[in-house]
């Protein structure tokens, strides 16, 4: 019997026609809807009776999903799979008869890939997208660009408690859609209790709690480990009265998950331990309070271990706001937070999307199959990082499920058909088309323990049944080559001596524990890795040898390490890197190359090039760089990087060949190396040098003078007054462009004036250096018009 809208019981039922209007006019809508308003359950029904086709409605749990189909049926009185049915891995409930689908995110991303049009279905249904899944994110993705290419007339509701209503506005071009729900008050309490503390705060909280308040509790906890240490707890000192105890989890069997949302068939108080898979799409009854350990799981990748972590952290405050609506559902309620209000008010508005944080790799793939590599060509609500989706790339490329050009290849559709992450499929298909039944077996067994339990070992032999053979040779594979191919960023290298100490390919320094039975091996896998950017501990590990990951065509390349001992002799050590770590190493003779090497390495280069010297040439090289720039049609030479740093870092372009064929014992003797820069420049960069930039320069009286190009006043030259008579120009180089600051000495070489501009002097200074000095030096000339005077340089009283 096709089901009424009844007003007085879901809020939803008075706003379908807004609904349905607004699906007629734009084809799609945004639901803003609390939990307890029927947007999961009621609107599903509501709408399938005015659509033609069938309805699917998306799901982030699999405990979600099937309960909200249950419901469903429940409500129009039949069994599953009739007019209601859903779909997850492993466990279909649909019939022929099914015009609503309840499916998960990932299942509905592999029935786009199936038939990218959806045909014979009216509408899609987003619920919880609050939630922002990498799978809710890419299976939105796909589904409207099949509407924008295939199916303009599909409809589009995205659903949501809490939700970014105007950005999804924008995204899809929409009306929102709001309503509210029959709520009752809910008191709030706040009691911090310390993170590691949790479970025995909650524990004790609930032998005050059962008894006392009217109703069910409902605990959410981050993690199945949380609730396994609350039940420890109960199973020490139970709890009072008529009470039973449910876990809830995302793998919670069906009957299990069943019992925790139903009331207690004995009239017992239910306590139920949930992580957060209980915040949304589930209606737990009889629920009165809520205790809330304001803490999350969540998965975060670290790109450099190649391992997604689950890392605990305070909820948002979206969410928390969430779980507290649990507690007034059907009657007043109570929250209890285990941490404080000023925690709360810290807390982020909203939980961050999967996507800004995730290893991207099978997001890469899925989209690879739709049939393009370039998230640009798609619409995101937001776009995935393009670092992470590189690496995507990058991990694809290596497994062979993408060519050099980023097309899909025949291994990368045998990996995307599988249900399994790309690396874990890779290593299911290495061993089939190994041929070996023994390396087959060990496969199941390792990807089965890789994938975290959660895929059973009779199900990945059902896949791999399935699965054909790319080769048709028999060969058996060791479980660290497996798992070496599908992780590679997991290989690691003793370091020296340490049977405990590896290094992972990233750089990640990582410890292996004693009881680990290839402790010491020169070279394994991290079968289970926990780390973060810098450190890592290995829990498992399998042995790979050298020989092994040369057959994998891994990039690695070789280094070579010349060392000068005391003794004078030069040592070399070859090493070969696979990304950071040191899988192999052996000694080599030297040759002039690695003695050179050698040399520069017992050196301060960067110090040497500071020395007087050599920082001339520098500065008269850096004089005609600055020139250059402020007088742009001077010349077109263009002057290299002089820097000390760009000089070290170019040491083996200049010095290196100066010292070929040198002294064996020490290449650097006897050379100057001023003079190895100065012959690095081209003949024309020379010739500008000595010319525009001369060492020295000629005075007046006759005399060369050498020019300090490391005066902090710029390029300076000193002598006697008299030296500078007869002329009212100093010397300028640089095409004229630089005149040279002059320091006038007394004819007893003692500073007396400093001029960039000697004829100013003479008219403005000379007069007073002239009245002090004349008395002092009487033999020495002091012309009244030195401009005019005959410049010399013959004084013969000069020290007195």
């Amino acid at each position: 019997m096709p089901v009424q809208p009844d007003p007085a019981r879901f809020p939803v039922d008075g706003i379908v026609a807004d609904v349905d209007a607004a699906l007629a006019s734009s084809g799609a809508c945004i639901v803003i809807a609390p939990p307890g308003s029927g947007k999961t359950t009621r609107l599903p029904l509501l709408l399938h009776r005015k659509l033609a086709d069938r309805i699917i409605v998306t799901e982030p749990r699999r405990v979600a999903t099937r309960a909200a189909a249950t419901r469903m049926a429940e409500t129009l009185g039949e069994r599953i799979g009739e007019t209601v049915g859903y779909r997850m891995r492993d466990e279909t409930r649909v019939g022929a008869a099914t015009r609503i689908e309840v499916v998960t995110e990932g299942v509905f991303v592999r029935m786009l890939q199936h038939d990218p049009g959806l045909s014979g279905v009216s509408a899609v249904l987003f619920d919880e997208v609050h939630e922002r899944s990498l799978d809710i994110d890419l299976s939105l993705t796909l589904a409207l660009d099949a509407r924008t290419v295939l199916r303009p007339d599909l409809h589009v509701v995205v659903m949501s408690a809490t939700l970014e209503g105007e950005r999804y506005a924008r995204l899809l071009n929409a009306p929102i859609i709001t309503t509210t729900a029959r709520t009752f008050p809910v008191e709030v309490t706040y009691r911090p209790a310390a993170a590691a503390e949790v479970g025995v705060a909650i524990a004790s909280l609930l032998h005050e709690t059962v008894g006392r308040a009217a109703g069910d509790v409902l605990v959410f906890l981050p993690g199945a480990r949380e609730i396994r240490a609350v039940e420890r707890q109960f199973s020490r000192r139970p709890l009072p009265g008529r009470v039973v105890v449910h876990a809830l989890t995302g793998t919670t069997e069906p009957n299990a998950a069943r019992a925790a949302l139903s009331p207690d068939p004995q009239g017992r108080t239910k306590v139920v331990l949930a992580t957060s898979v209980a915040q949304t799409s589930l209606t737990i009854t009889g629920v009165r309070t809520v205790i809330d350990s304001g803490l999350a799981r969540r998965a975060s990748f670290v790109a450099e271990a190649g391992v997604t972590r689950l890392v605990t952290e305070r909820v948002s405050r979206s969410t928390a706001v969430q779980r507290a609506g649990r507690a007034g559902r059907e009657a007043p309620g109570t929250v209890l937070r285990m941490w404080s209000a000023a925690e709360f008010g810290r807390s982020a508005e909203s939980d961050v999307p999967e996507i800004t944080d995730a290893d991207l790799t099978d997001t890469v793939l899925q989209i690879a199959l739709w049939g393009t590599t370039d998230p640009a060509t798609l619409t995101w609500l937001d776009a995935p990082p393009a670092a992470h989706w590189e690496a995507g790339v990058e991990v694809l490329r290596r497994l062979g499920a993408l060519d050099d050009d980023r097309r899909l290849t025949d291994r990368g559709r045998r990996l995307a058909a599988m249900p399994l992450p790309a690396r874990l499929g890779s290593l299911l298909l290495d061993a089939v088309d190994s041929g070996d039944a023994d390396t087959i077996t060990r496969a199941i067994a390792l990807a089965a323990e890789l994938g975290g339990g959660a895929s059973s070992q009779d199900r990945l032999r059902r896949l791999l049944r399935a699965a054909p053979r790319s080769s048709a040779l028999t060969a058996p594979l060791s479980d660290g080559w497996l798992a070496a191919h599908a992780f590679p960023e997991r290989i690691a290298a003793r370091i020296g001596d340490d049977p405990g100490r590896y290094k992972l390919v990233s750089g990640i320094t990582a410890t292996l524990p004693d009881d680990d039975p290839n402790r010491g091996h020169p070279l394994v896998v991290a079968l289970d890795l926990d780390g973060d950017r810098r450190t890592g501990r290995i829990f498992r590990s399998a042995p790979v040898t050298l020989d092994e990951l040369s057959t994998l065509g891994l990039p690695s390349i070789e280094r070579r390490i010349a060392t000068r001992r005391p003794n004078g002799r030069v040592e070399v050590l070859v090493e070969t890197l696979l990304g950071q770590a040191v899988v192999a190493r052996r000694s080599d003779e030297p040759d002039d190359a690695d003695r050179i090497a050698a040399t520069l390495a017992s050196i301060d280069l960067a110090e040497m090039l500071r020395a007087p010297l050599i920082a001339t040439v520098r500065a008269r090289v850096a004089l005609l760089l600055s020139v250059d720039r402020e007088h742009v049609a001077t010349t077109a030479i263009e002057w290299p990087d002089w820097s000390v740093e760009g000089l070290v870092g170019s040491a083996a372009d200049w010095l290196v060949p100066a010292l070929l064929g040198g002294s064996t014992d020490d290449p650097l003797a006897g050379v100057d190396l001023a003079e190895v820069l100065v012959r690095s420049l081209r003949p024309a960069q020379r010739h500008r040098l000595a010319t525009d930039a001369p060492a020295s320069v000629s005075i007046p009286s006759g005399r060369l003078v050498a020019v300090d190009y490391l005066d902090d006043g710029g390029p300076t030259i000193e002598a006697k007054l008299q030296e500078f008579f007869g002329t009212a120009c100093g010397p300028r180089i640089a095409d004229d462009c630089v005149r040279i600051r002059i320091r006038l000495l007394s004819p007893a070489g003692r500073p007396a004036a400093v001029t960039s501009d000697l004829g100013s002097f003479w008219i403005n200074g000379y007069a007073a250096v002239r009245a002090e000095l004349r008395g002092r030096y009487p033999r020495h000339p002091w012309p009244e018009d030195p401009a005019a005077a005959t410049p010399t340089a013959k004084l013969s009283d000069s020290l007195r």
